[in-house]
């Protein structure tokens, strides 16, 4: 009986020792991060980065005392750096004893020593109305990101014709605009009949005037002064959004008479290839045919 106990303990001290090569619970590959998210855990692409960070540069000592990982966490984490950075939450995930807690722990880390870069704006033109007579004109603004944004130093740019650079400019006011909120833009709210049409002059919030004056190949764009200036401009500012390419000016009008709803929600820079498709949802424009305009869209389904 005493060989069969001591055996027994000898057996459970062995599976002890292997479990050092173990990990703690873990995620397990793809699902860290999922849709810009930690299931579970809501690790955002920001912090994934700042994690990221963290364990390339912090010393055995901060990752063991600071970050109160367990120490066989820290010391392998150290360990496996020395082959080259850790490229990616999947390779932070395969080191031995890093799993569920030490993410956890990772993440309110940066969060709490403010270790993560603020999400960068998402401000983009969510509809375009190009209707038939001048001032069946229309634009919708969208904040598709996941903070509120000072428009005070941001205007629409509209560039005319064969101009690179802004044509004419309008700022946006002295607003704040929040997570999902829209913006409706107009040349103006009154006029002849059917120019603007009842439902665009009742969902204009904002009169650009000139600025409105675009046919079917004038190019437009969001631009944040960032240099303070007074001036707009997409070569020395902030490009938040564009509809078309600056460089290029269409030769066959594809914006002439037409709505364009957005569906694709994240900025374009309008620096390269410009497909409209793969951005809008584009119909033609009758009169009275109403829109959604001042509604915030919804992504896919631009094809």
């Amino acid at each position: 009986m005493r060989k069969l106990v001591l055996i027994m303990m000898i057996l459970a001290a062995a599976c002890g020792d292997a479990s050092l090569e173990g990990h703690d619970e873990s995620f397990g590959g793809d699902a860290i991060v999922a849709d810009g998210s930690a299931d579970g855990l809501g690790v955002t692409p920001a912090e994934a980065t700042a994690i990221l960070a963290l364990v390339n540069s912090a010393s055995q000592t901060v990752l063991d005392d600071d970050v109160r990982l367990d120490s066989r966490a820290a010391a392998n984490i150290v360990r496996a750096r020395r082959a080259g950075d850790i490229a990616s939450l999947d390779e932070l995930d395969a080191i031995a004893w890093v799993g569920t807690w030490a993410f956890t722990l990772l993440r309110q880390y940066v969060r709490d020593h403010n270790l993560v870069a603020p999400a960068p704006d998402c401000f983009i033109i969510s509809e375009y109305i190009e209707g038939k007579t001048d001032k069946n004109k229309a634009v919708e603004l969208h904040n598709c990101g996941t903070a509120p944004i000072d428009l005070s130093t941001v205007a629409i740019c509209l560039i005319r014709n064969d101009d690179k650079d802004c044509t004419l400019s309008t700022s946006l006011g002295e607003r704040e605009l929040p997570p999902n909120g829209t913006i409706t833009l107009c040349r103006q709210r009154v006029g002849q009949w059917k120019n603007p049409e009842v439902w665009i002059a009742d969902a204009c919030e904002v009169e650009i005037g000139s600025t409105a004056i675009f046919s079917g190949d004038d190019r437009l764009a969001l631009v944040r002064d960032t240099n303070a200036d007074g001036v707009f401009s997409v070569d020395d500012d902030e490009v938040l959004d564009a509809l078309g390419r600056f460089s290029y000016r269409p030769s066959n009008s594809p914006w002439n008479d037409v709505r364009l709803q957005r569906c694709k929600l994240e900025p374009n820079d309008g620096r390269h290839f410009y497909a409209t498709e793969d951005w809008f949802k584009v119909t033609s424009w009758s009169v009275g045919s109403g829109s959604n305009l001042g509604v915030a869209p919804t992504p896919g389904g631009c094809r």
